[in-house]
């Protein structure tokens, strides 16, 4: 086993052959030589992207910028997707109360148009059932739709309900658009698996005609909180970890790779991640993913600092204690060689902007394990969407995670969601995914970073 751990600016090393220590006095204080300094914003890449932050946002609030806005964009909608909004003609009608598309290929918005767009707004806000019955009324969920669906390729599916979810995301801008498709997955999550409405999916999950409104709700849900929006963050859970850190709680982020940036900047200064950190995975990480967890060189990057500034407000990151453990992860790299992984511990300590210690960020790197979804009171349990599928599912992907042994006031924060999910709404999830119905499974796949 080999430590190397920097204390008061003497680094001590313990020799992997004799296991004698031996003590070195660094030419800076808490710095190897050899150490390497780097700063935060180029370091992390596209994962310090502020426009991968979504806050709550509902659909009213927007809709006094249809008038001019949403003719535009439905029309560029329309053009950009002719085969895959084609089926809904007949829903874009009936709200038009004539055929919606002119002769010369310009929309109808009429007053009957925008009233009924309105109150399809304000059921996507507060009412997905009632926004199911509307499409189920005018026949986008039969029998005959169904078995169309059931033939066509997954991903064709996926297109066609996006695109028509996308025409109620329309804004004064591409930001909020894209805060609409964030809020919509969230609520057709909610719908699905939130006990309140569960009882109602799970009848859709046996009864064949509802399936293509599942297909919808899993479209969505499965683009916008995993396939595109993987890298995403609600800032009600960013906010709720907040909180949770001022009541001396440690953020134990299973899974978490390297996505630590928006935590930091949101002044969560206590964070553990446990992830195995796998050769496979590289596109999902920063691009120096291998030296964050450990430095090639003598010292293993021991006093290695990240330097952080968040609007005037510095943080500063060093590599303060490298362990490596006992156990060893038998994988394979990008080129299907097999390596083998050694279990380690790597810890960064926080300093604020006086040089004082302010907090820690620990890289655990290790597969999880039934004990880490055992919630204390002392940690806060977050993980990202896709890596909740993990938990959940019945087949030979789950990590072995035993969901009826989990605490049954757990509460798990996900980062795309406004709200964390509990036991029951992990079971409901899993129900699903023992269901006969299958389409696509939550959170196994994702779009080209």
């Amino acid at each position: 086993m080999r430590n190397i751990t920097l204390v008061r600016g003497i680094v001590v090393s313990v020799a992997a052959i004799s296991g004698t220590a031996v003590a070195h006095q660094a030419v800076v204080p808490f710095m190897f030589t050899d150490a390497q300094v780097k700063q935060a914003d180029t370091f992390f890449d596209s994962w310090a992207n502020p426009s991968s932050q979504f806050y709550h946002q509902e659909f009213s609030d927007v809709a006094l910028a249809m008038p001019g806005r949403f003719q535009s964009y439905a029309q560029k909608k329309v053009a950009e997707n002719p085969v895959q909004l084609a089926p809904f003609n007949t829903f874009f009608s009936l709200l038009a109360q004539k055929y919606w598309m002119t002769d010369a290929g310009a929309m109808v918005f009429n007053k009957q148009f925008r009233n009924s767009i309105k109150k399809v707004y304000s059921m996507l806000d507060r009412d997905v059932p009632s926004f199911l019955k509307m499409l189920k009324k005018y026949g986008l969920a039969t029998e005959v739709v169904n078995g169309v669906e059931a033939k066509r390729s997954f991903l064709k599916v996926i297109d066609k309900y996006n695109a028509f979810a996308d025409m109620f995301c329309v804004g004064p801008s591409e930001d909020v658009e894209d805060a609409l498709r964030f809020a919509l997955a969230n609520r057709f999550f909610e719908f699905c698996y939130a006990p309140e409405t569960w009882p109602q999916f799970k009848t859709m999950l046996t009864t064949s005609s509802e399936h293509p409104l599942i297909r919808l709700l899993h479209s969505v849900v499965w683009y916008n909180l995993a396939g595109d929006g993987w890298k995403n963050w609600h800032m009600s859970t960013l906010n709720a970890l907040k909180r949770e850190y001022d009541q001396g709680k440690e953020v134990v982020y299973v899974a978490g790779g390297c996505d630590i940036y928006n935590l930091l900047k949101h002044g969560v200064y206590r964070i553990r991640v446990i992830d195995p950190m796998l050769p496979t995975q590289p596109r999902y990480y920063i691009p120096e993913w291998e030296w964050f967890m450990r430095a090639e060189n003598p010292g293993m990057g021991i006093g290695d600092t990240l330097n952080f500034n968040f609007n005037n407000k510095k943080l500063t990151m060093k590599r303060t204690d490298y362990k490596e453990g006992t156990g060893v992860m038998s994988v394979k790299d990008l080129q299907g060689n097999p390596r083998d992984i050694k279990e380690s511990v790597t810890t960064w300590t926080l300093y604020d902007a006086h040089d004082q210690v302010c907090g820690s960020v620990i890289f655990d790197r290790r597969y999880a394990c039934q004990n880490d979804f055992n919630a204390s009171g002392s940690k806060a349990l977050l993980m990202s969407f896709n890596e909740l599928y993990y938990v959940i599912t019945v087949g030979d992907d789950n990590w072995g995670i035993d969901l009826k042994a989990i605490p049954d006031q757990t509460n798990m924060y996900i980062k795309q969601l406004r709200k964390p999910v509990d036991k029951v709404v992990m079971a409901n999830m899993r129900s699903t995914d023992a269901s006969d119905f299958q389409f696509i499974k939550l959170g196994t796949a994702v779009c080209e970073p």
